[in-house]
């Protein structure tokens, strides 16, 4: 146990630099997005305040149900691997009773089954994540879109070109945070 406990640690150790630096650039590439996109077209702030509600409250949501999902696919995950390793321990057994391995069978698929549930409602309450997120960015490229055809006049296109360019990176990077 101190072993598989050490080397998860292990893990958790190299895997935390490499998650904090890409946090850290796609975060500040996402500012300098925002930043440039309101630098092109100033009356793009009024939207950041609704659209920083919106995130909050979805990431608050889905936050604690994906916390739940996965400590639920944990506990399904324990009796699963215990009836598989009861399964390999007790062949002998198994193979001597005939019926104890149709027994076992069915317990352990039906613990496979529960486990596969679980991670599947995670997986899916990942899914809606994401989709909302991608139309959190449609909604701000939107903006920035029919705003500049609203203002044609009020700076230059190449700018307002450079923003929904950049814009259009916006939801590839929004996925990770």
């Amino acid at each position: 146990i101190i072993n598989r406990l050490a080397s998860d640690v292990g893990n958790v150790d190299e895997l935390l630099v490499q998650a904090l630096f890409d946090l850290s650039q796609l975060g500040l590439m996402m500012i300098a997005i925002v930043c440039l996109s309101v630098a092109a077209l100033p009356w793009l702030a009024l939207v950041l305040p609704g659209l920083a509600v919106c995130f909050v409250k979805l990431k608050r949501f889905v936050g604690a149900s994906m916390t739940q999902l996965k400590r639920l696919d944990q506990i399904t995950k324990t009796p699963a691997i215990s009836l598989f390793s009861d399964t390999l321990n007790g062949l002998t057994p198994m193979r001597a009773f005939d019926g104890c391995a149709d027994r076992s069978r069915q317990a352990l698929l039906a613990a496979l089954t529960v486990n596969g549930q679980s991670w599947f409602w995670w997986l899916l309450t990942q899914r809606v994540l994401g989709f909302c997120r991608d139309c959190m960015c449609l909604g701000w490229s939107s903006c920035l879109v029919f705003l500049s055809l609203l203002l044609k006049g009020y700076n230059s296109p190449y700018v307002f070109a450079l923003g929904l360019l950049y814009s259009s990176q916006l939801a590839g990077n929004f996925q990770w945070c």
